[in-house]
């Protein structure tokens, strides 16, 4: 027989809540990432491209003026050199992948909880406390997994509605005004 306490259904529910807000606002900040990487990225393809067809154009001109704009080719590769450097060292594209996966496993965590507590006490499998410590123990693990993108998080007194999020570290950032 499986035994359910009416605050453990009540904190499963706030989790529930929690987890959705909190996939939507990982998907916000997946959303924001994309496009910071489509940013560094097209420009990036743009120039290369431009670089590779006038290498191929370069032998039509006076000797001289070979000289100035391999110099010039070679300053727009260091400048191309560099913008990939800090779209790697940011790490976007991991970050933005981090943010995809969370919001779907939280997402995937809400929907357990709400499939759990859709059926009637009897018919559960587990009991009250056995759920409730799985789905916590699911919620940290994932949060802990999470990309940086909110400064702090934290899920206090959950019988009365309690989630602090505060704004992330990136100022145009979706969460930043949450």
């Amino acid at each position: 027989m499986t035994t359910w306490k009416p605050d453990q259904e009540a904190y499963l529910r706030e989790l529930s809540k929690l987890c959705e807000t909190l996939s939507t606002r990982f998907r916000q900040e997946y959303d924001h990432y994309r496009r910071l990487e489509a940013r560094f990225q097209l420009p990036a393809i743009v120039i290369s491209s431009g670089l590779g067809v006038s290498a191929f154009g370069n032998n039509q001109f006076a000797p001289d003026t070979q000289r100035n704009l391999n110099i010039a080719m070679g300053i727009i590769g260091l400048g191309l050199g560099i913008l990939n450097s800090v779209q790697s060292y940011l790490k976007i594209a991991a970050t933005a992948s981090g943010c995809l996966l969370t919001s779907a496993n939280l997402l995937k965590l809400k929907e357990s909880i709400d499939l759990e507590l859709s059926l009637e006490a009897s018919d559960r499998a587990n009991s009250g406390i056995v759920f409730l410590r799985e789905a916590a123990g699911d919620y940290e693990k994932y949060l802990d997994a999470s990309p940086p993108v909110l400064k702090r998080l934290r899920f206090t007194k959950p019988l009365l509605g309690g989630v602090i999020i505060e704004k992330s570290d990136l100022g145009e950032s979706p969460s930043a005004d949450i």
